[in-house]
């Protein structure tokens, strides 16, 4: 019967198989335990923790995206049960922080923000993919091109040196910043209008 269990059983988080500790039963892929209580192991996402608990989110939401259509991701996120400014936040975060040049590191802040927040991840997600790698160096020479003309200064051209790298940051960044503001409240006024819009003309059918 035990070994029946053990065959069975698996890990929530990563699916790998469990070993039998004398106080748990533990995990060697990803080197969780889950604590014995009572003679029961306790399996409960509450009593992992908080990085773990948002790697499973985010692995529920990449199968999410992989097994549906974009129509049904839509409508997913039109009929959630998320306010208009929950949806609206989500998607904006997922634009103001990969619009920045932060590469990968961008869209997980603002899946793992959005997820502390009670924001809409799919949303959040579909926000990260407005800039990908296909137009992501195009948005960032937009970001330098802005932040030269804020801050007044000449564009760098090779040879480089310390000193024009360094300003060439400030440019990026500070430009960025700008952009993703702007494209963030963009964002977040057109997905607030058009969820809201959407629910409205529902409840008058």
């Amino acid at each position: 019967m035990e070994q029946k269990l053990k065959d069975t059983l698996v890990c929530p988080i990563c699916k790998g198989s469990l070993e039998r500790k004398k106080h748990s039963l533990f995990c060697p892929s990803c080197k969780k335990a889950y604590p014995f209580v009572e003679e029961i192991a306790d399996f409960r996402i509450s009593s992992v923790g908080v990085f773990a608990r948002f790697r499973i989110h985010c692995l529920q939401l990449k199968m999410f995206f992989a097994t549906h259509s974009w129509k049904e991701i839509f409508a997913f996120i039109f009929h959630a049960r998320n306010s208009p400014h929950q949806i609206a936040m989500g998607a904006a975060l997922g634009v103001f922080l990969s619009v920045i040049p932060s590469f990968v590191l961008g869209g997980i802040f603002a899946l793992f923000i959005a997820w502390r927040r009670k924001y809409h991840l799919p949303a959040t997600y579909f926000g990260t993919l407005l800039v990908n790698p296909f137009n992501g160096p195009f948005v960032y020479f937009m970001n330098y091109k802005v932040g030269v003309f804020f801050l007044g200064g000449e564009e760098r051209v090779f040879p480089l040196s310390f000193s024009s790298l360094s300003d060439i940051g400030l440019a990026l960044y500070f430009g960025g910043f700008l952009v993703a503001l702007v494209s963030a409240l963009l964002v977040y006024g057109l997905v607030y209008a058009a969820v809201y819009g959407y629910r409205k003309m529902r409840r008058k059918e």
